[in-house]
């Protein structure tokens, strides 16, 4: 509960601009969708945890149930629009290198690698990564907030793993004297 609170505070840190106590949120329905989509992505991996098939298979199978429901909701909803060409083109980029790509890679990273908390740790460099592309590509300025509330995000996974790490260390320890 203690790295949910410092992670939400960084959330809303972020999402602010640093005014917290104001809670003017700078775009209140990105933030709504962000945080429906933490909580869609956080019960698609614990689900996902269980599942032993091939990865790419499971990133095939995951983005063809996902065209089906899409699908299914327009055709429910009457709503076959053709989107614009420049839709498509951001979808397909999303779908091919920030989707597909990445998480194949990460896949692959986690299953060749001989230490995995080590490359779990590498996924903190992400959001850093990501800003530095963020400023230097498109060029879009980088406020105070935003790194405060990344290190905020960060420092409570650091938090949930240290506070795991000592309540395993503590279950070892009777473990070992029973």
């Amino acid at each position: 509960i203690l790295a949910i609170a410092v992670s939400f505070i960084g959330v809303v840190i972020i999402a602010t601009h640093g005014n917290v106590f104001s809670m003017q949120f700078s775009n209140p329905l990105g933030v709504s969708l962000a945080l429906v989509s933490t909580v869609v992505w956080a019960s698609y991996w614990l689900i996902s945890q269980t599942d032993q098939q091939d990865s790419l298979l499971r990133l095939w199978v995951n983005f063809i149930a996902g065209v089906v429901w899409m699908a299914l909701l327009m055709s429910f909803t009457h709503s076959w629009v053709m989107p614009p060409t420049s839709a498509l083109m951001g979808a397909a980029y999303i779908g091919l290198f920030e989707m597909s790509l990445a998480f194949y890679c990460w896949f692959q990273a986690l299953r060749l690698s001989d230490n995995i908390g080590l490359m779990n740790n590498l996924i903190f460099l992400t959001p850093f990564g990501s800003l530095m592309v963020i400023a230097l590509v498109l060029k879009e300025p980088i406020h105070v907030s935003t790194v405060l509330g990344l290190g905020l995000i960060c420092a409570s996974i650091l938090i949930q793993r240290y506070l795991a790490a000592r309540v395993a260390a503590r279950e070892k320890a009777h473990h070992d004297i029973i």
